[in-house]
């Protein structure tokens, strides 16, 4: 199977930078991008077999550690997982964010109403999740039992409400996420379309920071915090833009 590079992680193995990625099968491999381009071959470091089918996201905690994403056997549901060499555990949060479901008997699309993209903060000890078809983020413990949810509107969308207009009638809110050592960032719209994208900054604390609106069909983004500047992709013209962030 075909690794999911929509969810790949990187991350510092000693001296060496690793990238981490999951196949929907559940198997995680982690391989050495500094050793890969020197020897001008793959270099696999590790491969593990998850307890996952059905896999959505996979990161590394720690060495032998990792935290993970899945559909349940009857796609309503997604469950989230936190596997220490062999022994899985879930923390309050996860075991909460198990109970939200699609009704039964759909169209086999709704699970989609549930989809999100994921961002693991290791040394926090905390995930980050924004919703991409509803209007909220949510930052939850891996171990402990910290949880909030951030509404990115009046009030939260209505997942009933959302599934019983059906899979086609889905609006996309946010389209990525970006995690730092200071804070976050999302990038969001109002799932309207020809609506502004806009990259949405927040602290640890879940504070709002900053929003910066931006033009162009805006597909990714990152900042480069040396320079103080945020780049973006506009998938329309393949262009990148660079916007100063330095104010």
């Amino acid at each position: 199977f075909c690794p999911l590079f929509s969810g790949m992680t990187f991350f510092k193995n000693g001296n060496s930078l690793c990238v981490g990625m999951m196949d929907p099968r559940g198997t995680y491999m982690e391989y050495d991008v500094d050793r890969s381009i020197k020897e001008g071959k793959t270099v696999l470091v590790s491969q593990n077999q998850l307890q996952a089918s059905q896999s959505l996201y996979c990161g590394r905690i720690a060495e032998g550690e990792y935290f993970y994403r899945t559909l349940s056997g009857d796609m309503r549901s997604q469950l989230r997982s936190v596997m220490k060499d062999t022994v899985v555990t879930r923390s309050n949060p996860m075991m909460y964010l198990k109970t939200l479901a699609v009704p039964s008997g759909s169209d086999g699309l709704l699970f989609n109403a549930l989809s999100a993209i994921t961002g693991l903060k290791p040394d926090r000890e905390l995930v980050v999740e924004a919703s991409t078809m509803m209007n909220t983020i949510n930052v939850y413990s891996i171990k402990g039992t910290y949880a909030k949810t951030i509404c990115l509107g009046s009030k939260p969308d209505d997942l009933e409400a959302i599934c019983k207009s059906g899979s086609t009638a889905m609006k996309q809110k946010n389209f990525g996420l970006q995690v730092y050592d200071r804070c976050f960032a999302v990038l969001n719209s109002d799932g309207e379309k020809g609506s502004s994208k806009s990259v949405l900054f927040f602290d640890w604390k879940c504070n709002p920071l900053a929003k910066l609106t931006l033009s162009g069909d805006v597909f990714g983004f990152d900042v480069d915090w040396s320079s103080e500047n945020l780049y973006t992709f506009d998938s329309a013209t393949e262009s990148i833009k660079k916007y100063d962030i330095s104010s």
